[in-house]
This record gives structure tokens, C-alpha cells and sequence, in this order.
């Protein structure tokens, strides 16, 4: 057990910590000006909160600091990517086929009309014409 927290704990800290920074690196073109701009808050906030909840609990060590640092920074870190990722798709699809449908037909399940069961249904320009008279599905 010893061994393996000498060669594990060293080798797996700094990939913890980057795993929380990377997705705010774009791939070829970041600085780690960029990166730090993005990060400082929540890096603040896991260096504060990793030194002050092991005091509170009234037992300190440096692993359990770490523990908490890395765990709250990458924590963070995720949840402001999802929120930044959720916007930039917003942006970037605003605007975008907003009067379109989009239809997939599956395979039927019962034979018709002499035609076999399990055949794809396929939709083609001729099947637009009827959508605006027929009723909108329930929700």
C-alpha cells in the first residue's frame, strides 16, 4: 500500500489538475494567460475552501488538502464548462433551420396494403405538402 501511494499520489495529481483545466484550452491556439483568466475564480475559491474545511474538522493534512483542492477545482471547473459549452452552442445554432422539420421514419411492424411487415418507412418532399392540415402531436 505504501508503495503504491508513493508512485500513484505523484503521478496522478498533475493529471487531475489538468483534467479540470482542459477543456478551457483551445487546442492549438490557447496561452496560459487565457487559460489562467478562466480558471482564477474557481482556483481561488478550491485553494480557500481546501485549506479551510480540513481546519474545521479539526484534523489538517496536506493530502486531505490536496484531496479537497483537487476535487473542488475540478468540480468547478466542470460545471462552468458545461454552463460556457451550453452557450456556445446556443450561439452558434441561434438562427438556424428555425421554420425546418426534421423527419425519420423507422420500420413498420405490421404488413399493409400487400406490402411486407419491417419495411422502412421513407419520407420525400411529396409528404410536406399534408403537414400544415393535420392536427399537432400531444406533447
Amino acid at each position: 500500500m505504501a508503495y503504491f501511494n508513493a508512485v500513484f499520489v505523484p503521478v496522478m495529481t498533475p493529471i487531475l489538475f489538468l483534467m479540470g483545466i482542459a477543456p478551457f484550452a483551445r487546442w492549438k491556439e490557447a496561452s496560459v494567460a487565457e487559460i489562467v483568466g478562466a480558471v482564477r475564480w474557481a482556483f481561488a475559491a478550491a485553494v480557500l475552501v481546501a485549506i479551510a474545511l480540513p481546519v474545521l474538522y479539526g484534523k489538517w493534512s496536506a493530502l486531505t488538502a490536496l484531496g479537497v483542492f483537487f476535487g473542488l477545482t475540478i468540480f468547478m471547473l466542470m460545471v462552468s464548462f458545461g454552463g460556457s459549452l451550453r452557450t456556445g452552442i446556443s450561439k452558434k445554432m441561434s438562427g438556424f433551420a428555425t421554420n425546418a422539420v426534421f423527419l425519420w421514419g423507422q420500420r413498420t411492424s405490421e404488413p399493409y396494403a400487400g406490402l411486407p411487415a419491417n419495411r422502412p418507412v421513407v419520407y420525400d418532399n411529396d409528404d410536406i405538402e399534408p403537414l400544415p392540415t393535420r392536427p399537432a402531436p400531444l406533447p
